[in-house]
């Protein structure tokens, strides 16, 4: 009987011991638990510790919750920011990066190896709506230290800090980051309201005196970009979003000098808006697309207007000063050479194509000429430049210009060039023997289509162009002509003006054919009273030729100009002087012409008398 109590006793003291290993089991875990999330906040701030970083900034952070079947770690409430007493001083540092947020997460770490060897190695760092602030303070800004290339191990940082040597991530992300950017080296400030960075493969080596970054990918955005200016020529930008991309992305860092190499670069952003320094000027961009891979940038709805009425701005000059505004529906480069404008500071491009160009101009002709300005011709104005510089061609279609001046009497000039189409072919300053070419074709007033061909010389301060005029009816062009000169056209069709001819520094010359016929002028002498106008428009109206040719047995007459070259003016003033000179000329001949042109009604004469006699 009592021998049967026996195996009971053993199950039961069993049960006892396997219960009681539960327990322990449970209490080790929960303590280790609870213990666990201490070592790897000890762990991390050594490893943090233990970098030459920590000599010159400082880590702080609260809660660590660790998953060690993931190895994911999360960190709550970390800062980084500049040590107010730094351990040693790096006298080239002159910039300071400040962080702060909530949260970091990190994926994938080997856990014993931070807790038992204090080293960090993971796969992934993210970093959820941080608030950045950098203080930039140099031309070229420098945050950490670099290892002394001269120093050992032991000594290289005076305490016996250990340098990064080299670290690997598989991903890093910052999401969602403020960011706050102070210059005082450029006196500018910037702002984004959300900021974003994501790295992928990333690996880091530290080299004497050096960094080395590696990255496979990187792809950055924002949005909501402000950024104030003090000095410069800008005082505020803005644009609403920004894209940027990188592939294979290496980089070299040390105290004097950036390299860095890619395989491939794109960049967007949307709804740029510059203001000048001034507050003069407004510039908006809705889009801007680069693609290194295509070698192209691509431009939408650029747009360039004053803030204020053209007699503020003019108030700021003394001398006649071209004011400009305008827009443009797009610009693309095609073929750019994105190598030779990086490493090679050159700007090689094929071709530029802009679409629906609209321009204004305008001229305060009441203010004095600046004499001590004497404006060089395109050509010397081109190889001047001093970047290398080579645009194949540049096509501009549907161009639309307004042109108006104010002139010494108070009243204002105008002329409108509708529907151009322009080709500049040779832009560049690395061929100094040729010529920069220019053809173009537009509607003067939107009623007379004319082309234009010039070549600026790059070797010597000339010009060579020629022009046409097709058929129009000359009254349409009454508005320009009153604007300009104190007379109109009653009557008359301008059939064809052909001219051509060359300037050199000083002058220009050539020959001018205005082929029209039944023109009659009217002169408004406003100043006059009525019967004088009237009788001097007669006057006027009798000497004027008002065919050309006068008749179909006489040739047309076709004038030599020229014209002395107003030094302080630049080649549009040369082109138009000539135009004009040709016109009054063909109108009203001048001895020389006259001397020509009975010569050649001679010739003409006989060569009819001679062929008469042949065909007899």
């Amino acid at each position: 009987m009592g021998n049967t109590d026996k195996p009971k006793r053993r199950i039961a003291h069993g049960k006892f011991l396997l219960g009681l290993l539960v327990v322990t089991f449970i209490v080790v875990a929960f303590l280790v638990y609870r213990n666990i999330n201490l070592i790897i906040t000890r762990a991390l701030k050594e490893n943090f510790e233990a970098s030459i970083i920590s000599e010159v900034y400082e880590l702080k952070f609260e809660n660590v919750r660790v998953n060690l079947a993931e190895g994911f770690i999360k960190v709550n409430d970390v800062s980084i920011r500049p040590k107010e007493n730094p351990e040693n001083e790096y006298p080239y540092i002159n910039s300071t990066i400040t962080l702060t947020t909530n949260e970091i997460s990190l994926g994938k770490v080997k856990i014993f190896e931070l807790i038992i060897n204090k080293k960090l190695i993971l796969e992934h760092i993210f970093i959820s709506r941080p608030h950045v602030t950098l203080a930039l303070n140099g031309k070229r800004n420098i945050f950490i230290p670099y290892v002394d290339a001269t120093a050992t191990d032991t000594e290289s940082h005076g305490l016996a800090k250990l340098d990064i040597r080299s670290f690997a991530l598989r991903e890093f992300k910052l999401i969602d980051a403020s960011v706050k950017r102070t210059n005082s080296f450029e006196k500018s400030n910037i702002q984004v309201e959300k900021f974003n960075i994501s790295l992928t493969d990333l690996y880091i080596e530290e080299l004497p005196a050096e960094y080395l970054f590696l990255i496979n990918k990187v792809a950055v955005s924002l949005t909501g970009l402000e950024v104030s200016l003090q000095e410069g020529t800008v005082s505020y930008l803005s644009l609403d979003s920004y894209k940027m991309g990188i592939d294979s992305l290496s980089v070299k860092a040390n105290i004097d000098t950036l390299t860095y190499a890619f395989s491939d670069f794109d960049q967007q952003l949307s709804d740029l808006d510059i203001q000048s320094e001034d507050s003069l000027f407004h510039i908006t961009l809705e889009a801007f697309d680069l693609k290194y891979s295509d070698s192209s940038i691509k431009l939408n709805k650029l747009n360039i207007s004053p803030n204020v009425s053209q007699a503020t701005i003019q108030k700021k000059f003394k001398y006649q000063h071209l004011a400009f505004s305008g827009h443009v529906g797009s610009l693309e480069m095609k073929g750019i050479d994105f190598d030779a404008m990086i490493y090679q500071n050159k700007l090689l491009i094929d071709e530029i194509a802009i679409d629906s160009a609209h321009a204004t101009i305008f001229k305060d002709k009441t203010k004095p000429i600046d004499l001590a300005r004497k404006p060089p011709y395109i050509g010397q104005l081109v190889a001047r430049i001093k970047t290398p510089v080579h645009i194949k061609k540049t096509i501009i279609s549907r161009a639309h210009l307004n042109s108006s001046e104010k002139k010494k009497n108070g009243e204002t000039a105008k002329i409108v060039i509708t529907n151009g189409q322009v080709t500049l072919d040779n832009f560049t300053n690395l061929i100094p023997n040729s010529a920069l070419l220019l053809n173009a074709s537009a509607y003067i007033e939107g009623k007379a289509k004319a082309h234009l061909h010039i070549a600026y010389s790059y070797d010597r301060p000339e010009i060579k162009f020629h022009g046409s005029v097709a058929e129009f009816n000359l009254p349409d062009l009454n508005r320009l002509l009153m604007s300009h000169t104190p007379a109109s056209v009653s009557t008359g069709v301008c059939d064809k003006i052909t001219f051509s001819g060359a300037a050199s520094e000083t002058a220009a010359t050539g020959s001018f054919e205005f082929l029209y016929h039944d023109l009659s002028i009217d002169l408004k002498l406003h100043e006059k009273a009525q019967w004088k106008s009237s009788v001097l428009s007669f006057a006027w109206n009798t000497i004027l030729n008002t065919n050309n040719p006068p008749s179909s047995k006489v040739p047309s007459r076709k004038v030599q100009f020229h014209i002395e070259r107003n030094m302080n003016k630049g080649f549009l003033n040369v082109l138009i002087r000539s135009v004009l000179d040709g016109l009054k000329k063909t109108m009203v001949m001048d001895k020389e012409n006259k001397a020509a042109y009975k010569e050649e009604k001679k010739q003409s004469k006989k060569d009819a008398k001679s062929s008469a006699k042949e065909q007899k």
